[in-house]
């Protein structure tokens, strides 16, 4: 069972953590490095700039409200 966080920019996050395999990667152990080129590879299908674009996708205004 794959646990999923619900949040603004879900439907783009799980597609990133879909193809690249990330729901099984041990973040205790080490980072997941991921750059712009494979979020947009990830998201290109997707229609709203909110929902594609790495810059929008990353952003995070708070330390509580993680991208």
């Amino acid at each position: 069972m794959t646990l999923r966080r619900e949040t603004g920019n879900t439907p783009s996050w799980n597609a990133i953590f879909d193809m690249y395999d990330i729901w099984r990667h041990d973040f205790d152990v080490e980072p997941f490095h991921i750059s712009s080129r494979q979020i947009g590879i990830a998201c290109q299908d997707f229609q709203r700039p909110s929902e594609k674009e790495a810059y929008i996708l990353c952003k995070q205004d708070t330390r509580e409200s993680p991208p």
